[in-house]
């Protein structure tokens, strides 16, 4: 018996004379099974092996692979062979990064045909050549047709906004809008891709965001952000009348990485949450007393931008954290690492689920009010 390269492991005879088999060569090294060990082990066999498990738990280690395969087919194999085949495996199931920018303009005309009302915005940068037949992809702007109506219909003008990275081969960032719905509960309502926070990328952000939600300069819109050097003077710039407030984590994160007290906290905090002018100035007078430099630190900004007491009370809603943002952020963690058609479509999903979601407790709720409202008024 042979195969490929296997010498003859076993020769046998079946004399006329005797009705039993007769053994005349017995090799007992199967080489044949060491050359499949080592050699056969290709690429193909181990990206059909893991191709399932990569497709229900895009997150598992290499080395949960690696070992699962040796457990299963006693084969030895290097971490690094099989990284590299579960690189193939990811472009196979979830598409190639690169080739995804060049399908993405037709996957923003789709997204607008099948919904209704919905805006995608494409920005390239500048191409010198102008006969050259491609660009080179720099942002996109989301704002599906559902989500832009229900808030115009009924929901309070405030917005937050937070950034999360990508972890994938190309950088950037993916930037969320949160508003707040009757229900006291995240209304998502945009998301972009951008290169970077600059100047630059974030007024063409709210150019989009103006547009679609129909803001203008004079418009008394409130906005809630982690105080970014770039998205202040744009803010200021676009919409002048608008209230802009800070998270209050990022103010006490910065405070804390030179004070590190407990009673820090404490004392921002009841800064921060008192509701009248009179209290707010008591806090302020104890944190004067317990640190006088992080009481200096933090009047140099506004009361304004982050003490509830001074809040316009235009948006109705005294939230101070990013809370909303960052349940939206863990929403979509699973879209960060994966190509950018995939990541979009990763985040349109879930927030078409949330909409079915909402709708169904919607319709269980037969008071006039939500859930949320008629505990607070019963309280």
């Amino acid at each position: 018996m042979k195969e490929g390269k296997c010498p003859r492991v076993v020769l046998v005879s079946r004399p006329k004379e005797i009705d039993d088999w007769v053994v005349n060569t017995l090799v007992s090294e199967h080489r044949c099974m060491q050359s499949r060990t080592i050699k056969a082990c290709n690429y193909k066999f181990i990206a059909a092996k893991i191709v399932k498990q990569i497709e229900s738990n895009p997150t598992i280690p290499v080395n949960a692979l690696q070992e699962d395969l040796i457990q299963k087919f006693e084969m030895n194999m290097s971490r690094m062979k099989v990284h590299r085949e579960k690189e193939l495996v990811q472009k196979h199931v979830f598409g190639d990064f690169h080739k995804q920018y060049a399908i993405l303009r037709d996957y923003g005309l789709e997204l607008m045909e099948r919904n209704p009302g919905t805006n995608v915005k494409i920005d390239c940068y500048s191409e010198p050549n102008l006969n050259s037949d491609t660009r080179t992809f720099r942002r996109i702007y989301i704002c599906l047709g559902a989500l832009k109506e229900g808030f115009k219909a009924n929901l309070r003008d405030f917005i937050g906004l937070d950034e999360t990275f990508m972890k994938g081969p190309y950088p950037g960032q993916i930037l969320t809008d949160v508003s707040v719905d009757s229900n006291n509960g995240i209304y998502p309502l945009a998301y972009a891709f951008l290169e970077n926070e600059t100047t630059n990328s974030w007024t063409w952000f709210f150019e989009q965001l103006g547009d679609d939600l129909e803001l203008h300069a004079n418009s008394n819109f409130t906005f809630l952000s982690d105080g970014q050097k770039g998205i202040i003077p744009v803010i200021a710039k676009l919409f002048p009348q608008a209230e802009h407030r800070f998270y209050l984590r990022h103010i006490y994160e910065n405070m804390k990485m030179r004070w590190k007290y407990k009673e820090l906290k404490d004392l921002v905090w009841a800064c921060a949450t008192a509701t009248t002018v009179r209290n707010f100035e008591k806090a302020l007078e104890e944190l004067m007393k317990f640190k006088a430099e992080a009481h200096d630190r933090l009047i140099q900004i506004p009361p304004a931008q982050w003490a509830r007491s001074h809040f316009s009370g235009r948006a109705h809603t005294n939230i101070l954290l990013n809370n909303l943002c960052d349940v939206m952020n863990g929403k979509i963690q699973g879209s960060r690492d994966k190509p950018i058609i995939y990541c979009l479509e990763y985040i349109r999903e879930y927030l078409m689920k949330r909409i079915c979601n909402v709708q169904r407790e919607i319709d269980r709720c037969h008071r006039p009010l939500t859930p949320t409202a008629a505990s607070l008024l019963i309280k």
